[in-house]
């Protein structure tokens, strides 16, 4: 299940730009991820077509400031627990 808000597990690493709320950045790039972007300039394209355009820049300038530390340790207490609930397959 995908967090709803982002805050929780990863910090924003934006000191003065804030123009794009920070959940809304993450989400729209897990979207992209599940809908096979493998760009950002097709992220950029597919918020476009949703209505509100996300330059790529923006998504960029973030995402390579992401500490990842904590999204993988989320990740794997996440891939444990479904083993645990017997919900991965063999």
């Amino acid at each position: 299940m995908l967090p709803k808000r982002w805050e929780h597990i990863l910090d924003d690493p934006r000191r003065n730009e804030r123009r794009w709320d920070f959940n809304h950045l993450l989400q729209i790039t897990v979207e992209a991820l599940v809908s096979g972007c493998k760009s950002l300039r097709e992220v950029e394209r597919l918020t476009e077509a949703s209505g509100r355009r996300v330059p790529d820049t923006t998504l960029h300038d973030l995402l390579v400031e992401i500490d990842p530390e904590p999204l993988e340790l989320e990740l794997a207490k996440g891939v444990k627990e479904a083993n645990r609930c017997h919900e991965l397959g063999q």
